[in-house]
């Protein structure tokens, strides 16, 4: 659901509009702290100029453009939405080449904005957990004298990708797991989160 509602559902399903409200509004009243923490969020990105990615870290995401939107904000008084309306209905040069376009800006980049404070700090997260992984894989083939036998090839959103011979593989593969799963642990508490080992010739992705 994060940045989507019921038409992102209605058009990944292939089902009507209606029946794509029916399933959010459905899906917030079974889960309605949800609906709070996203107007949270939202509010806090504006207000800070930033999303939080983890307190854990501290690392943060910086919102490109936000002095803009805060200026246009400052702008957008009941006189300027009266010249709004009035110019609308004349299709002016001042509402097409002018008022329109700031308004559009606006609403695009605050909506962009909100799908950025919902998507972050899962996104964001899960990218640290991948991170620190790497990190607990390469201290244990240090400790276990395996670097350059084991290859650390590639590290893909939540993948990791290794070469290793092949009668090693299995305990590579184990320990790949353990260390995400304890990278995981780390960052998340409540529920535990899994690692699925793939061993094969290829990048199987």
């Amino acid at each position: 659901h994060y940045g989507g509602n019921a038409t992102t559902i209605s058009r990944n399903l292939n089902i009507s509009k209606e029946r794509g409200e029916i399933i959010e509004k459905n899906y917030l009243n079974s889960f309605p702290g949800i609906h709070a923490y996203f107007k949270k969020v939202k509010a806090e990105a504006r207000k800070n100029g930033y999303v939080l990615i983890s307190e854990k870290t501290g690392h943060k995401r910086f919102i490109y453009g936000i002095e803009n939107i805060r200026e246009l904000e400052k702008k957008f008084t009941k006189k300027y939405w009266d010249i709004y309306k009035i110019e609308k209905k004349k299709n002016s040069r001042l509402f097409l080449e002018v008022l329109k376009p700031e308004v559009s800006h606006y609403f695009q980049k605050t909506g962009e904005i909100d799908r950025i404070a919902l998507n972050t700090p899962v996104q964001g997260t899960a990218a640290q957990i991948t991170k620190l992984a790497g990190i607990y894989l390469f201290e244990e083939l240090k400790k276990r004298n395996l670097l350059f036998k084991v290859l650390i090839c590639n590290i893909v959103h939540d993948e990791i990708l290794i070469e290793c011979p092949e009668e090693i593989a299995t305990e590579m593969a184990e320990l790949v797991q353990n260390s995400m799963e304890k990278a995981g642990e780390y960052f998340v508490k409540v529920v535990k989160l899994k690692a699925v080992p793939e061993i094969g010739k290829y990048w199987i992705h």
